[in-house]
């Protein structure tokens, strides 16, 4: 999977029109265990449940703005992504959820999430 916008040109989700405060699932990365696989540069993630979510995955998320959601980025099952120069802001339960699994992440910036900047279980 490779969704790569530019600075100019960056790659826009718009969530369904269907009615207020309708969300969407968000990006599901799964069973990838090639980061070169997987690259999401350039991006902007309004308003999904979860907006990349890596299960048992790994890949490279650069420059993205991911907000108003439930969970920025979700990464479960001994996923591994790495996460360079992008924004987590206003996801209501965390910018970034990680269940027994590594993500890397700089450069980036968590703001306004009323839940959790980043949360770790196991």
């Amino acid at each position: 999977l490779k969704i790569l916008g530019t600075a100019d040109k960056p790659v826009r989700f718009v969530p369904g029109r269907g009615g207020k405060g309708v969300r969407w699932g968000g990006i599901e990365i799964q069973d990838v265990g090639s980061r070169s696989q997987v690259e999401l540069s350039w991006v902007q993630i309004p308003g999904a449940l979860r907006g990349v979510t890596f299960e048992r995955a790994t890949g490279v998320v650069r420059h993205a703005v991911i907000e108003g959601g439930n969970v920025g980025i979700s990464v479960r099952g001994g996923g591994s992504p790495e996460v360079v120069h992008s924004v987590l802001a206003r996801n209501s339960v965390a910018g970034l959820h990680s269940e027994k699994s590594g993500p890397r992440f700089r450069g980036c910036l968590f703001y306004a999430n009323p839940g959790a900047g980043a949360k770790f279980e196991g």
